[in-house]
């Protein structure tokens, strides 16, 4: 217990209660797919391609939007390799593409560069090798 209080003064300039949270709510993820992931990288290594095969597999070889999402968000969130990353990425991308028929390379490279900076350049060959295979 103990702690707490600090900050007060000034005047309140945002009419939000204090208690609102900025991450987005835990329920848009699939949770099996998150626990796996939490138990994987409590190891404290970066997840690795075959433990990235693992968690793809948790959420199907179709998954929704939901699931992709949470593939995403675990990218974010938790230490993966550079092949992980790739994994992950041509799967999204074949996930993506069945889904809808509009060319989402470029938007998909962004979004993973913007959220793993280490990977703009794995991000950049991935779209290339993507564009090779299919």
């Amino acid at each position: 217990g103990g702690g707490g209080g600090g900050g007060g003064g000034g005047v309140a300039t945002s009419s939000l209660p204090t208690n609102t949270m900025p991450e987005e709510p835990q329920a848009d993820y699939d949770q099996g797919c998150l626990d796996l992931a939490e138990q994987l990288a409590e190891s404290g290594d970066a997840i690795t391609v075959s433990e990235a095969q693992q968690l793809w597999e948790e959420v199907g070889e179709n998954p929704d939007e939901r699931k992709t999402q949470t593939i995403e968000h675990v990218i974010e969130k938790f230490p993966c390799s550079d092949e992980a990353v790739g994994f992950f990425f041509s799967k999204l991308q074949k996930a993506k593409q069945a889904k809808c028929k509009k060319n989402r390379f470029l938007v998909i490279a962004e979004t993973l560069e913007k959220r793993c900076n280490g990977h703009a350049l794995l991000a950049i060959l991935a779209v290339g090798a993507a564009g090779v295979a299919w």
